[in-house]
């Protein structure tokens, strides 16, 4: 609903600029980009703020950039922290992998095998897992 809002109001800025803007057609198109590039902008920033993990008693949210998803700790098989840049990933015993992209390894650690706060953090809540403690 907020990617349509935002569609919606860049879409009244470019009109109105193009309305009210009375130089050449070329100049009215940059303004028109640039207003669609900085509300572009406005809106990738809108979707980095919201990306997180949060853990309760009833199981794991994932909130990444276009997703959310949340998961059970019965459904969780293990965390897995060597997928590089994309973050740590979710293994759930179905086979199926999310990605954690609120914690994320830097390139250079992955490439140099470098244990980072990320990888403390995947031993953690594996640790904390139902099965682990059995």
């Amino acid at each position: 609903m907020a990617v349509a809002d935002t569609g919606l109001t860049l879409f009244a800025l470019a009109t109105s600029a193009l309305s009210l803007f009375r130089g050449s057609p070329d100049e009215a198109a940059q303004w028109i980009f640039l207003a669609l590039m900085t509300g572009g902008f406005a809106a990738w920033m809108w979707r980095q703020s919201r990306v997180r993990v949060i853990a309760d008693d009833r199981g794991l949210t994932v909130v990444n950039y276009l997703s959310t998803h949340r998961l059970a700790w019965s459904e969780i098989e293990r965390f897995d922290s060597s997928y590089g840049y994309f973050g740590i990933a979710v293994v759930t015993k179905g086979g199926r992998v999310v990605r954690l992209n609120a914690l994320q390894k830097s390139n250079f650690a992955s490439w140099l095998n470098l244990w980072v706060r990320a990888d403390t953090i995947a031993s953690e809540l594996n640790a904390q897992l139902p099965h682990a403690a059995a």
